[in-house]
């Protein structure tokens, strides 16, 4: 087996290594004070930067207020044909016709009711 790199006294994100602790772990102290002791591969490779109480103090830190994520409704379209009101979507189940169909009929002036 390898002898296993010293890592002693280098830091890892927030975390200063201490000592070796056998089994490719070692010893870490967080910039906060913490101990805890971390597997050396994790330490190398940045997948653990800082202990727990620090990553929720950061996540606090980077959240945004949250804000109404829903879509603002739409006020209803209207379409007045032959004297009649109605919304747009029951002009489409009168005709029978789909959104774009209606669109185009209206476009082209082709929509009365008298000549379904």
């Amino acid at each position: 087996m390898a002898k296993p790199i010293n890592h002693a006294g280098k830091t890892f994100g927030n975390w200063t290594v201490i000592e070796y602790l056998g089994k490719q772990y070692w010893l870490c102290r967080c910039s906060c004070g913490n101990m805890k002791s971390i597997y050396s591969g994790n330490l190398v490779s940045g997948n653990t930067t800082q202990c727990r109480s620090c990553a929720a103090k950061s996540k606090k830190r980077k959240d945004k207020p949250r804000t109404n994520r829903r879509k603002p409704i739409k006020p209803r379209a209207f379409l007045t044909i032959d004297g009649e009101t109605k919304p747009k979507r029951e002009w489409q189940k009168i005709f029978r016709l789909s959104r774009q169909g209606l669109e185009y009929r209206i476009k082209h002036n082709k929509l009365l009711k008298s000549g379904l």
